[in-house]
């Protein structure tokens, strides 16, 4: 059998069957790329719900402890200050020294236990408190060892700052040497919650008598 040489038509056909048609090891390869990229779409997919899932658990989280936090705020006292409330302004504190704001009352520690010292100095503050008294002055001594170094000068501070003292507590500084220095405290007493309400009702009384 004598080959031919095609045609120019014969050869323009088959061009255009050979550009429009796929061998089977490429139509699989193809098969296996589209199965790739279909796994590796839902693996993304899912990667991106479980993110999305994380993201709203730990902004709920959030929210919840922001939520608590209000609320403990809310049931706490308003007569609560700050844990350390090692303060009285500074013009106050002149005004103590010079004399142009009088010490309602006085407590001597010296030559106490902290468990005694400890309980007189609630008990002081719970009259002064109930005597309606601004400032009251603490004398603890600075102690036998260097400047400071006395425990019951150590331990007042901490004591003013327990929830017991809060309610009654406003502020307190160490006292200007005239009033023993590092040796004593300035006490700010806190208003009692009650006196507003006993004034207005024994004003109430005086008017009608």
């Amino acid at each position: 059998m004598v080959k031919r040489e095609l045609t120019d038509q014969e050869y323009h056909l088959w061009k255009q069957i050979t550009d429009t048609t796929t061998s089977l090891k490429t139509r699989e390869s193809n098969c296996y790329l589209m199965d790739d990229m279909t796994a590796l779409l839902k693996e993304k997919e899912i990667m991106v719900k479980s993110s999305l899932a994380i993201r709203r658990t730990e902004q709920s989280w959030q929210a919840n402890q922001i939520q608590n936090q209000k609320n403990k705020e809310k049931q706490k006292p308003n007569y609560y200050c700050s844990k350390d409330h090692d303060f009285i302004e500074r013009s106050i504190l002149r005004k103590i020294s010079k004399g142009h704001i009088s010490i309602n009352a006085r407590l001597d520690l010296h030559g106490m236990t902290q468990e005694d010292a400890k309980n007189a100095l609630h008990s002081f503050l719970i009259n002064a408190q109930k005597c309606n008294h601004h400032f009251v002055l603490v004398i603890t001594g600075t102690g036998k060892g260097r400047l400071g170094s006395g425990i019951l000068r150590q331990m007042v501070p901490i004591w003013l700052n327990l929830k017991s003292f809060l309610p009654i507590v406003n502020g307190y500084k160490n006292a200007h040497s005239c009033h023993g220095g590092q040796g004593a405290f300035y006490v700010r007493i806190r208003r009692h919650k009650l006196l507003p309400k006993v004034e207005s009702i024994l004003s109430d009384r005086i008017q009608t008598n």
